[in-house]
């Protein structure tokens, strides 16, 4: 079972009143070929050991185009009466693009036959090869049932992912016993990728990162009124790729991406890039570094000749002016590059 689709996505709900100094050219190399993407998605059924199995099908009529069309209601699921161990439908989407997947929205059916259940429980994994995997989300790591009613809309969060994937996998469990039936419902990885990316977009024209999904990450302070975006726990700044400098904790990811891109990730981590203003925290930058030259927030206040060519500023929040003579710098003999170490 094969279904393909060409996906792209034209970004039309950006407010260009924050990037009116931003040029043509500079947003064209920001957004590049914007959302667009390349997806197809595969099914089997499977027994629990793995091994494809042929006595279960979709139910008459149905194919599985449904779980990725909102509000369509979904797709049923009958097997044979000697069916016991062909009870799970593994889908898989392959990308072109890899990109790293933080949530995930995953609907209940909508049928009123109570014959057809939910599925009893659904793994996530993603892989780069397809040969190997790694799990993102399994119902068994959470308590109680994933739906409570029909027609439920929920966000599985991946809070633990932080590598990008080509491939994603998710297995779908019947429940054991008589009847041998099962309803799945919307499948929303497309529209998971689509909030995702135009996330990061918005984060790299704007620098106002929007998260695309809820989360219930506390605040670190009780707060009277609803807070403008959704908070995360500051980082822990204990795992080998980081390191805390005073009230700075430094990250190193070792994603290949450019300037724009690098920055958007940092966005949509809840983080930003890095300053550097003494040289301890040049020392944490090159202990957490991943490569030889690693991104950092320094930026040029000018990209052509004028009055503000060789003046430079830390893009952070707020902004950091670099004075010289005043303010910690460790540039290249050839003051085009910024030496991390």
């Amino acid at each position: 079972m094969n279904l393909s689709i060409v996906f792209k996505i034209f970004v039309t709900s950006i407010s260009y009143k924050s990037i009116v100094s931003t040029s043509a050219s500079s947003i064209q190399e920001v957004v590049g070929d914007g959302c667009k993407n390349d997806i197809d998605f595969t099914a089997t059924f499977t027994k629990d050991n793995g091994d494809v199995c042929d006595t279960c099908a979709f139910c008459k009529g149905q194919n599985l185009n449904s779980i990725f069309i909102p509000k369509s209601g979904g797709i049923c699921i009958e097997c044979s009466e000697a069916s016991t161990s062909c009870r799970n439908l593994k889908v898989t989407t392959n990308f072109k693009t890899p990109f790293n997947m933080k949530f995930l929205y995953m609907s209940s059916g909508v049928m009123s036959d109570m014959s057809y259940r939910d599925p009893r429980s659904i793994v996530v994994e993603g892989s780069t090869d397809l040969s190997s995997w790694s799990e993102l989300y399994s119902t068994t790591d959470h308590e109680g049932a994933l739906f409570e009613s029909r027609n439920q809309l929920k966000e599985l969060l991946f809070d633990n992912n932080n590598a990008s994937f080509r491939h994603y996998r998710i297995n779908f469990e019947m429940h054991p016993g008589s009847p041998q039936k099962m309803q799945v419902g919307h499948y929303g990885i497309v529209q998971s990728y689509t909030k995702q990316c135009v996330s990061h977009l918005h984060a790299a024209l704007t620098n106002n990162y929007i998260l695309p999904y809820n989360t219930p990450s506390p605040t670190l302070a009780p707060t009277f009124a609803p807070t403008a975006n959704p908070t995360r726990p500051p980082p822990s700044c204990t795992g080998s790729n980081q390191k805390r400098v005073n009230n700075k904790c430094f990250i190193g990811y070792p994603d290949h991406k450019n300037w724009h891109g690098a920055k958007a990730h940092c966005a949509s981590q809840g983080l930003q890039f890095a300053s550097i203003e003494n040289q301890n925290e040049q020392n944490a930058v090159h202990s957490v570094g991943t490569c030889n030259y690693p991104w950092i927030g320094l930026k040029s206040k000018a990209t052509t000749d004028g009055p503000n060519v060789g003046t430079w500023f830390w893009d952070v929040n707020p902004p950091i002016d670099i004075t010289p003579g005043k303010s910690y710098e460790n540039w290249e003999s050839n003051q085009q590059r910024y030496k991390v170490w």
